[in-house]
């Protein structure tokens, strides 16, 4: 039987221009912008839920973005002068921000390990795609084509992106912020739509083995992030214990 054809969209530009300022060495990166969205019949299949998650998907959930541990050293660096004359409230400050990054991880552990374990492929039927405020210079993002992602370098302006999506003739939606869209899979939750994500937005690669189980490769770049996560946790755990002792 021939392989189904691939279903396009077409293309939504974004209300302004921009698009000289992407990565001219890496213009293999950005194909037409005719992209194959996918669906069910046209990527490798998955097991039957319920799956297995890997402890190693679970680990990598703990990372930050780099745009967000960016983000954590910026908090905690600016404050300096209020750290240095109040020395108290940097252990209140650290806390804090531990308060935060467990709570961000927290909050995929909840989204992305059900999904994983219960989510189908959804039909994607097309997309919009907007410039967002935020502007990038060499900055590692991920990027996906079906279930084949990859981290890259993009310098230019971010972009939103709208995924509309089918399962089981139901629709749904989810943004997918940073690089332009490039087709890859949407897993969604078939008993409840808003939880849904696209692979491009994970630390792993979730491409299935030939008996649609997961196969727990996290790239070297997503453990780069899950340490330094780790690393950054730890030292403000430190300057906590500093402040207690001192």
């Amino acid at each position: 039987m021939a392989d189904p054809e691939p279903t396009y969209a077409p293309y939504v530009p974004p209300p302004q221009a921009g698009y000289e300022k992407w990565p001219k060495p890496r213009a293999e990166a950005w194909p037409e912008r005719h992209v194959a969205l996918p669906t069910p019949e046209t990527v490798a299949p998955l097991a039957a839920p319920p799956r297995a998650v890997p402890l190693a998907y679970r680990a990598s959930l703990i990372a930050l973005t780099p745009g967000g541990l960016f983000a954590l050293v910026i908090a905690m660096v600016a404050p300096m002068v209020i750290w240095v004359s109040h020395p108290p409230l940097l252990a209140a400050g650290s806390a804090l921000a531990i308060a935060v990054v467990l709570g961000l991880a927290d909050a995929r552990m909840r989204l992305v390990v059900p999904v994983l374990r219960e989510g189908v492929v959804a039909t994607v039927t097309g997309f919009t795609e907007r410039a967002s405020s935020t502007s990038y210079e060499n900055v590692p993002l991920r990027t996906a084509a079906g279930w084949r992602t990859r981290w890259f370098s993009f310098s230019g302006q971010g972009r939103i992106t709208e995924l509309q999506f089918v399962v089981d003739g139901r629709e749904g939606a989810l943004l997918v912020k940073g690089a332009p869209y490039q087709g890859g899979v949407v897993l969604a939750d078939p008993e409840n739509l808003d939880r849904a994500v696209c692979v491009s937005q994970l630390m792993m690669d979730v491409e299935p083995r030939p008996d649609g189980s997961f196969s727990g490769r996290v790239p070297p770049a997503g453990w780069v992030l899950t340490f330094m996560t780790l690393d950054a946790i730890g030292v403000l755990l430190g300057l906590i214990v500093w402040q207690v002792l001192a």
